[in-house]
């Protein structure tokens, strides 16, 4: 019996789905193979497991809904977010303190400078003026007529006032104006009273009561010095108060003297009325120092010790006869005209403004201007209580400018003096015209110019005076007056290119060796000298 060795073919199947008990199986033993490895994942697939099992078997309104826990971005774009975020945290926090601590500096600050002010809100007078006696006391305003305005910008201007009494026998009798952020003006004026007291007015007119109440107005007393006054002040801090005019009127008795009459004075310009008039109302002192004003003499005043004016930026203008026995006047920006000046020593100078008037001396004169012209007429006197020695008789005359031309003309010399004058222009023309009783050594030159000399027209030559000499054994000697007793003797005249010098004397025939002296120079000018 044969065997069939027929091989029978096996059928493979693309997609052999296995036994189902078998893949679960083997599913099982994979989840257990993996148990421990990841606990993470095996909880999630224990929950999850329990979930569907639950959730099939329809027990799912008993779960709670799985926990959400969004992504968190990582790296550094999430360090970044955070970094500013806590910045702009610090920051505010920062601002809220910075505020605060500004806020309670402002309050200490307030707290602090409210002491040092009036009730009016101007401040507190400083001690050195002497001690507050009595405060304004403002009467009712009233609006002023629009043609009274000091401004048609702005309106309306209303006008209130306030009156002081000073004792006329204080030592000092003064007004204290310091401080900006106003203007007006002061008058010192007479007036006929029985009581003898001085009457101090001062009328304020402004646009708000608030720009007045910023300066104070007050009546102060120095018990120890014996000074009475007025003071007005303001904040140094605050430039500009809107329209704020003060008038201020020292009303003195007629016919009196007074001692001392002070005033430091920043924004008012001052103005004197005639005080020579009649019996005269004396004061031993004036001593006047001016921040932005100017000063006006209408008329005449007498000092017995010292007249002293001082003005920063203004101008100082004396129309009637100053006369003391010292008289300063200075002008750092503004002119100086001094109608008549009386005194032995008088001392007028402007930095920047030209310097003119009429001045009797008889012992020293100085003017001086920087920036302008000199234009002096002077008398040139014997002194009454003259001194003795190497002074006696000598008075001294200096005139410079800087920038600007010189005048100098003597209206009158006393015989009996010897003048020493010295004159120079370093930018401008120099000019002088000695009287005819002038004898002295005389130099004269100019570095870029011509120089004329007019000697004495009748006065004898150097070289006729020996026969002359010879004439005057016999015969009494001339006056002083005569022309023809004076000698002018030229030692030496040299003229260059560009400029001219001469060198001369000038002498009394009977008296060669009592001499004075002259000198006229200019830098950049012409010189002009005459002697007839």
């Amino acid at each position: 019996m044969a065997i069939d060795k027929k091989v029978h073919p096996v059928e493979f199947q693309d997609d052999p789905s296995p036994n189902a008990t078998d893949h679960l199986a083997s599913a099982s033993s994979g989840n257990n193979a993996n148990m421990g490895n990841n606990p993470n994942e095996n909880s999630y697939q224990s929950i999850h497991r329990a979930s569907n099992e639950e959730y099939n078997s329809g027990n799912s309104d008993n779960l709670p809904p799985p926990a959400y826990a969004p992504a968190q971005p990582s790296g550094p774009w999430n360090a970044q977010a955070s970094y500013e975020a806590n910045r702009r945290k610090r920051n505010f926090k920062r601002a809220i303190h910075w505020t605060l601590a500004v806020l309670l500096f402002l309050l200490v600050w307030r707290v602090f400078t409210s002491s040092g002010r009036t009730s009016t809100g101007g401040p507190y007078p400083p001690s050195s003026d002497g001690s507050p006696s009595d405060w304004a006391h403002w009467s009712t305003p009233i609006e002023l007529p629009r043609s009274k305005w000091p401004s048609n910008s702005r309106g309306p201007y209303m006008v209130t006032s306030t009156n002081f009494t000073l004792d006329p026998s204080a030592s000092s009798l003064f007004l204290h104006a310091k401080g900006p952020g106003y203007g007006g003006r002061v008058d010192y004026v007479l007036k006929e009273s029985s009581s003898g007291n001085v009457e101090v007015g001062v009328e304020a007119v402004y646009v708000d009561v608030l720009d007045r109440d910023q300066v104070t107005v007050v009546k102060m007393e120095d018990g120890k010095q014996g000074q009475q006054g007025v003071g007005i002040y303001s904040e140094n801090s605050r430039r500009n108060f809107a329209d704020v005019n003060l008038y201020v009127t020292f009303a003195l008795p007629r016919e009196k003297a007074y001692k001392t009459l002070e005033g430091d004075i920043e924004n008012l310009s001052v103005h004197f009325a005639d005080f020579s008039s009649g019996t005269p109302t004396t004061f031993s002192r004036l001593d006047l120092q001016l921040g932005n004003g100017a000063v006006n003499f209408e008329g005449g005043l007498i000092a017995s010790e010292v007249i002293s004016i001082h003005s920063k930026n203004g101008k100082v203008n004396a129309q009637g006869r100053l006369e003391a026995p010292a008289v300063e006047a200075r002008c750092d920006n503004g002119a100086l005209v001094l109608q008549d000046v009386a005194s032995p020593s008088i001392d007028a100078s402007s930095a920047n403004g030209h310097v003119e008037g009429t001045f009797h001396i008889s012992r020293k004169l100085v003017l001086r201007s920087d920036n302008g012209a000199v234009d002096a007429k002077v008398y040139v006197e014997k002194a009454k209580e003259d001194g003795e020695g190497a002074d006696a008789g000598r008075v001294e005359v200096d005139a410079n400018s800087s920038n600007g031309h010189v005048t100098l003309t003597y209206l009158k010399q006393d015989a009996d003096v010897l003048l020493f004058s010295n004159v120079k222009a370093d930018m401008g023309h120099a000019s002088v015209r000695h009287a005819n009783t002038f004898v002295g050594k005389v130099e004269l030159g100019t570095e870029m110019g011509h120089l004329d000399v007019r000697p004495p027209r009748t006065a004898a030559s150097s070289s006729s005076s020996s026969s002359q000499r010879q004439k005057k054994q016999s015969s009494s000697s001339p006056s002083r007056s005569d022309q023809s007793a004076r000698v002018w003797h030229v030692t030496e005249d040299h003229k260059g290119m560009m400029g001219h010098k001469l060198y001369a004397d000038l002498y009394w025939r009977d008296s060669p060796d009592s001499l004075g002296h002259t000198s006229v120079r200019s830098e950049m000018g012409s010189v002009d000298a005459s002697f007839d």
